[in-house]
Formats: C-alpha cells, sequence, structure tokens
C-alpha cells in the first residue's frame, strides 16, 4: 500500500541585522508572527540602536518590477512630459519594498497597528544611532555636523559656512533618515539625528522647456546638414 506523502514546504523565516543582541535568521508563521516577537527573539535593540531610522524591507514586493519606472526608464528624458519626469525623479529617490511603519511604536505597542505581521523573506534592519546632521551640496563645507537638540535647518547650514552664491535657496530639503522623504524646511520640523539637509544648485526657471528645444535645435540642424551633405555629393 502507497501512503500519501504530506507537501513539504520551506521553512518561512525574516533576517534580522543591525543593531540586535543575536542578529541572524528567525523562522516565522507567515501573517501571524509580528515584528515586535522576532526582534524579542533576537534579544531586543543594543544601547547602540536608533529605532528612528530601523526600517523593514519587503523584498517579496522590491522584486516586483514597476512597469511605469521601467517604461520612463527607456524613454530618452527630452521626450517625456513634466509629469512623467516629476514621476520618474521621484521614483528614483524611493526606497522601494520599505514598509510605511515606525518600528519604535511597534516595540511599544506590540500588536498595534505599526507591529505589523511579516511575511517570508522580509529584512528587518535595526540601524545605529548617529548623533550628526548632514548637510551636502552647495554649501561652504559639506559634511556631518554635531546634532544638537531643537536647532533649525538654517543653524546646520551656518554651521557648513553657509550657502554657495550658486544655490537655490528655495529648493532646499530635509531627506528623514526614517522614511527617505524630502521635506521642505519649516518651523514645525523636527530635525532628528541621522537626517540630511539638502541645499541645491541654482536651476534656470524655464530650464525644461529650453532643454527639449535646444535638443530640437540640434536635431534640426543635424538633419539640414545631412540633406546638404547628401545633394552636394
Amino acid at each position: 500500500m502507497v501512503y500519501p506523502v504530506a507537501e513539504w514546504r520551506r521553512r518561512q523565516s525574516v533576517t534580522v541585522e543591525g543593531e540586535v543582541r543575536f542578529p541572524g535568521e528567525y523562522s516565522i508563521i507567515e501573517g501571524k508572527t509580528r515584528i515586535s516577537d522576532v526582534i524579542a527573539r533576537a534579544g531586543g535593540p543594543t544601547r547602540s540602536a536608533s529605532l528612528v531610522g530601523s526600517r523593514i524591507l519587503r523584498r517579496r514586493v522590491q522584486a516586483e518590477p514597476d512597469q511605469e519606472f521601467l517604461r520612463l526608464s527607456r524613454m530618452p528624458v527630452a521626450d517625456m512630459k513634466r509629469e512623467e519626469y516629476a514621476y520618474f525623479k521621484a521614483r528614483s529617490r524611493e526606497l522601494r519594498g520599505y514598509l510605511s511603519i515606525d518600528v519604535g511604536t511597534a516595540l511599544e505597542s506590540p500588536g498595534g497597528v505599526d507591529d505589523a505581521p511579516l511575511v517570508d523573506g522580509d529584512l528587518i534592519v535595526i540601524n545605529r544611532a548617529r548623533a550628526t546632521i548632514e548637510v551636502a551640496g552647495q554649501v561652504r563645507r559639506p559634511g556631518l555636523i554635531e546634532f544638537d537638540e531643537g536647532r533649525s535647518t538654517q543653524f546646520y547650514i551656518d554651521q557648513a559656512g553657509g550657502v554657495l552664491s550658486n544655490a537655490h535657496r528655495r529648493g532646499i530639503r530635509v531627506i528623514k533618515q526614517g522614511t527617505g522623504l524630502w521635506v521642505k524646511p519649516s518651523q514645525d520640523l523636527r530635525l532628528e539625528p541621522g537626517d540630511t539637509i539638502f541645499v541645491p544648485e541654482k536651476e534656470s526657471i524655464e530650464w525644461w522647456e529650453l532643454f527639449k528645444e535646444g535638443l530640437l535645435v540640434v536635431s534640426q540642424i543635424a538633419t539640414t546638414v545631412f540633406i546638404i551633405q547628401s545633394v552636394v555629393h
């Protein structure tokens, strides 16, 4: 008599990296095991951990292609509409596959909204705390500035020597460590260790149209030269 063999299933697991006591791979029950469960089994965050910048990467989603982004990546920039270029630029900056949750809140409130159920292949990264703010772009001394609680964006720019003459002041943005979002500075914006202040270079207001018109002119000139050469020969 032949007995049926139960279907074999690969062990479901997630990986924990960074500032926990016992980094490694941990088995889970997909859809039931939560973030707080796994981090507790990993010994919890170390004293050097920063939960603000910690992330959960859903590698299953990361592997799924963004068809619109792929389409635009094969298109010359000059052929893109403004909104297409804006989408392409925004998606280029994004960290695809990261869950929009607060790991700190997940640990403080087990079973809550942020304490999301995990799926097979997830990666939990607990970052090391950084006590600095990075100032990048068009400033005199780009680099890391010691974090000082309550200080404004302008304070850190001043600490970096101030902006250069070609800086686009209205385009200054803060890149949040925890989410990767680009945020316009304001009085209500709370800077956190690990954030980056980016000061872009000035651009002509009509740079996009000028760029496209320039390419069109170059193309027309090249076509005219080709026709003339064809007639001559």
